[in-house]
């Protein structure tokens, strides 16, 4: 154990070693403990006791010189007790000294940090901030996910039992290169609409004709629908429920159509994608064009009579695992939808993403806090010894870790997806971090060891 002493000046000490001046201020002395070797129990010398040759008393040790401390020795004893060493050290000014250089160093190690991670940090921060901006929907529905390799289950987005038409949207996929999403679209006539469109179809209405136009300006979708289609009941059982149901198809007319979504494929994988269409079913007559039978207006501009318009419901299912989708509800004639991926999936990806560089961070970390408890002299028995990594060991680490990162970008992200995406920004934050820490722990904290004296080798617990 090791006890303060009271800071005091410079003393004489004289005796069988010779005379030798030390300061006494900030001392360390060992404390009292029982045994033969305490200060406290051993005997003072009798008078006529013999004394030791001085030839056999070590003589006092010179200052050792180090910047901002010194250390003087003295070395006494008597006949009997041994060697008895005594160390003083005198250290004005060495706590100061040592809190610069602490600071010194943070400030230079996040200097480096900074100056290795700003261009990743900038392009992550604009990735996340430009990527931003998907619609709102009111009354937002999620369709159910597939069950049993069949589509899930039918959500209406407008549903009323009055209309005569029902089309239904399968969604079957995405793809984010061209930002196509594909849909199986059926239609099919009520019972009520049924009726209507034969009564219809004797006016001279024999054109029927689903119209998806776009309200951001996009081209317009125009399908052509057999006349027979419509001339029976023969639409899906879920056009007439006001809530999600098990899908069931019908026999109406169905195609197979790409339709043009906007969206933002680089934020990967907190990517999306939306839609905003008005559908409309008319039922034009046989010699009249698209637009006239549409706008109402021939094609020198003069006012013609207008196609049938007939009112219809609308549901959506889906079919595609990966991809969550939502749709606005209770707006007629109206298909808004944001398809995004399944927040599981999304943190997966990140924690896949980010595992090599924590892995290592927590090994780098776990070496510094056994450090410190060795230092400090709480080191367990089973702790193994804690040695400073070389630094081609440092880098082979850290190529190590980025080599890693080449394969977890080809299982995570998807090939059709853009060049750059936010995972990608993330994995070289990550990688950038990496070499930072590296870079901060060769060249600013790690400390060369000081080769000991043959007077150390020889005797390295400090004994005469």
């Amino acid at each position: 154990m090791i006890r303060r002493v009271a800071p005091q000046f410079t003393q004489e000490k004289s005796g069988d070693t010779g005379t030798c001046a030390y300061p006494t201020g900030a001392a360390f002395l060992p404390a009292a403990s029982p045994g033969p070797s305490s200060e406290r129990s051993r005997p003072a010398p009798q008078a006529g006791a013999s004394q030791a040759p001085a030839a056999l008393m070590p003589a006092c040790e010179p200052s050792l010189n180090v910047p901002g401390v010194q250390f003087r020795s003295l070395y006494a004893g008597s006949a009997g007790d041994g060697c008895y060493r005594l160390r003083e050290m005198v250290a004005w000014g060495v706590g100061k000294k040592a809190h610069i250089k602490t600071v010194g160093k943070f400030a230079l190690s996040a200097f480096i940090i900074a100056l290795f991670c700003f261009m990743p940090a900038l392009l992550l921060y604009q990735n996340i901030g430009y990527s931003a901006g998907a619609q709102k929907l009111s009354n937002s529905a999620t369709l159910g996910s597939p069950t049993d390799d069949y589509y899930g289950s039918a959500t209406p987005i407008y549903s009323s039992a009055t209309n005569d038409v029902c089309v239904a949207f399968e969604f079957l996929g995405l793809d984010p290169a061209s930002s196509y999403a594909r849909f199986g679209i059926v239609i099919g006539a009520t019972q009520n609409g049924s009726g209507y469109v034969r009564s219809q179809a004797k006016k001279g209405y024999t054109r029927p004709l689903l119209l998806i136009s776009s309200n951001i300006g996009l081209s317009s979708i125009v399908i052509p629908v057999p006349l027979s289609t419509l001339q029976r009941y023969d639409s899906s059982p879920a056009c007439n429920s006001m809530k999600a149901v098990p899908y069931v198809r019908g026999s109406g007319f169905r195609m197979l159509q790409s339709v043009f979504v906007l969206g933002q494929p680089r934020a990967f994988p907190d990517d999306w994608y939306e839609l905003n269409d008005r559908v409309t079913v008319y039922l034009c007559r046989t010699k009249q064009t698209r637009g006239e039978c549409v706008t109402g207006l021939n094609q020198n501009g003069t006012a013609s009579a207008p196609g049938r318009t007939l009112p219809a419901s609308l549901i959506a299912t889906t079919d595609d695992q990966d991809l969550m989708m939502n749709v606005s509800t209770r707006s007629q004639s109206q298909l808004q939808f944001v398809i995004q991926r399944w927040g599981l999936f999304v943190a997966y990806t990140y924690v896949i993403a980010v595992m090599p560089f924590i892995f290592i961070i927590l090994l780098f970390s776990t070496y510094i806090l056994r450090k410190r408890a060795k230092a400090a002299g709480k080191e367990t028995s089973y702790s193994p010894a804690a040695t400073a990594p070389a630094v081609y060991e440092i880098a082979f680490g850290v190529a190590a870790a980025l080599v890693a990162i080449l394969p977890l970008r080809a299982v995570l992200v998807p090939s059709s997806l853009p060049n750059l995406t936010r995972l990608d920004i993330v994995f070289s934050t990550g990688a950038a971090l990496l070499v930072a820490l590296s870079v901060v722990w060769v060249f600013v904290w790690k400390q060369q060891e000081v080769a000991e004296s043959p007077a150390q080798q020889s005797n390295p617990a400090g004994n005469c």
